[in-house]
């Protein structure tokens, strides 16, 4: 294993986010029997919104891995700064704490169903009681899983595919940039429409590269310049004609990983001259400078 990819191991936590919900089909006793008379009124047990929290909590626990770190996918953790990870794992225990009470109700209004439902149906009474789960087996069935680990490189036996995942961090960290603003539906933003929502979520895309900027120049420059940037604009989110034009180039250059990643951004006059020029006509890709061979070697995946 390389020196960069050591020095990565040794400042970050692996932290791991893993989550099984109870399911009407897999967990009703009913071997193969699917689509059979039974399973139909095995469903009926099930309510489908009482599952829609534990959706949104998972969904939840991971948008907060990514705000804190950045994913490792060789295996299927999220590496996080070590001054990160305590305030990480605190989050990830509050929804922990929340699942737990959500499958707790979960867990009695099943049965509660369970019963009413073979009530109902004195014919397959016996049949529903059989293969319905317990209250016990939609505790069992209905779990939020994480822990935190550390990695010593003396210690990994690796043929490759961890170390290339390692040098390719920064690339994954700029595409989890991108995707950031694509999910906050920055990239919808016409003009210079913007509103302080995305004054927030370049506030916290700043703080994540500035946690990861020891992963490469690339996240370095990307925590500078927006760290620079988000000081600039005023916190209400009311921005002036020229802070509109320079929040959209720099927006429009992060949804462009790989580019960033091989020419960086252009240079603050370029910046806004392009930003202006885009502005009328975006149809015009602006010019950048040429690709440095070390940047794009360094963006793996």
């Amino acid at each position: 294993m390389n020196k960069n990819s050591q020095a990565i191991l040794e400042k970050v936590s692996l932290v791991v986010v893993a989550t099984r919900t109870v399911s009407p089909l897999r967990d009703t006793h009913e071997g193969g029997q699917v689509g059979s008379r039974i399973s139909k009124v095995l469903q009926s047990c099930f309510d489908p919104t009482a599952l829609r929290p534990f959706g949104r909590m998972k969904q939840e626990s991971r948008r907060l891995c990514s705000s804190f770190g950045t994913r490792i996918e060789s295996l299927g953790a999220f590496a996080i700064p070590l001054e990160s990870t305590d305030r990480l794992l605190e989050e990830l225990g509050r929804i922990d704490t929340e699942w737990q009470e959500r499958r707790d109700e979960l867990a009695d209004a099943i049965e509660f169903q369970v019963k009413d439902w073979a009530m109902k149906n004195p014919a397959e009474r016996d049949a529903i009681l059989a293969l319905a789960p317990s209250r016990d087996d939609v505790i069992e069935s209905t779990r939020f899983f994480f822990t935190s680990f550390r990695l010593r490189a003396s210690d990994v036996e690796d043929n490759g595919g961890l170390e290339q995942d390692l040098t390719g961090l920064a690339g994954q960290a700029l595409y989890e940039f991108s995707v950031a603003l694509r999910d906050a539906s920055v990239h919808k933003i016409v003009g210079t429409d913007f509103t302080k929502g995305v004054f927030e979520v370049l506030s916290r895309l700043a703080r994540k590269a500035e946690s990861l900027a020891f992963l490469g120049p690339s996240i370095a420059e990307v925590a500078s310049v927006l760290t620079s940037t988000v000081a600039m604009l005023p916190a209400d989110g009311t921005l002036n004609a020229a802070h509109a034009i320079m929040v959209r180039s720099i927006i429009d250059q992060m949804l462009e990983p790989r580019k960033l990643a091989a020419s960086g951004f252009l240079s603050l006059r370029a910046n806004m001259n392009a930003a202006a020029v885009n502005a009328v006509a975006p149809t015009q890709a602006p010019v950048r400078e040429a690709v440095e061979p070390s940047r794009a070697a360094a963006f793996a995946w």
